[in-house]
């Protein structure tokens, strides 16, 4: 069930999803204990991440390649704007589908684990809808004006670049996109 509120972090009403590559690495079990704290017993909630694949080891041309769209720190996005969408963080640097398997798996102080309904593989999706987005930015009026008269035409030009370069790192096998769906038990 998608949910329209948000106090945890990032949610994207776009897949109904909570997307921990918003959240830092360091904060990922937190964020799921308190995803669990907000959700009634029998309800279903997903998350999304991002996470490198097994062919981009610590620090390898594969990693640095991957490490590249998540650095750039968008020059649109102004500290207590909050109209704006958060900064990614470098989780997907470091995040795995194991780790978070894991934390779903430990039970949290209230004694519950949720369930898990579903874990989907959604890269090639998730590479169509950034690719989606990037061409909203070049053909849509009112989005492109809205953010050259927010950052300038570096940022316009800077968040495309961003998008396409993470829908190539999708596509190439370097990241993959996860989709997990709960249930609150």
């Amino acid at each position: 069930m998608c949910c329209g509120k948000d106090p945890t972090g990032y949610y994207s009403p776009l897949s109904c999803a909570y997307d921990l590559d918003y959240t830092p690495y360091h904060n990922i079990e937190h964020l799921i204990f308190r995803l669990r704290r907000i959700h009634k017993l029998g309800s279903t909630f997903s998350i999304e991440f991002s996470c490198l694949t097994s062919r981009s080891t610590f620090f390898s041309r594969h990693f640095i390649l991957c490490a590249i769209p998540l650095f750039f720190l968008s020059k649109d996005h102004k500290p207590g704007n909050r109209t704006s969408k958060p900064l990614r963080s470098t989780t997907p640097l470091f995040l795995t589908l194991q780790q978070v398997i894991a934390v779903l798996s430990k039970p949290s102080n209230l004694g519950r684990a949720e369930s898990v309904l579903s874990i989907t593989n959604i890269t090639m999706e998730h590479a169509k809808l950034l690719r989606a987005q990037e061409r909203e930015l070049v053909e849509n009026r009112g989005v492109r004006s809205r953010i050259v008269d927010e950052g300038g035409v570096a940022a316009w030009r800077e968040k495309r670049l961003v998008l396409l370069w993470e829908a190539g790192l999708l596509s190439a096998g370097l990241l993959t996109r996860w989709h997990v769906q709960l249930k609150a038990s």
